[in-house]
């Protein structure tokens, strides 16, 4: 995985978020520009998500 990729993705998530925990939502992905990145972040604050183009970011922290 792209790094740089993992980063944007996180802050915009967290940003799109506003501190919440215990959220799903989703974003236009920063990585691929095309696809819609679906997240979810636990009342822990472990953040999972995945975008719906195929082979982009996906991952569970």
């Amino acid at each position: 995985m792209d790094m740089k990729a993992y980063d944007n993705a996180r802050k915009a998530i967290l940003k799109d978020a506003a501190g919440a925990k215990g959220v799903k939502g989703k974003i236009s992905c920063p990585a691929c520009k095309t696809g819609t990145l679906f997240y979810e972040i636990m009342r822990n604050g472990r953040v999972c998500t995945q975008c719906n183009t195929t082979g982009c970011l996906a991952w569970m922290k």
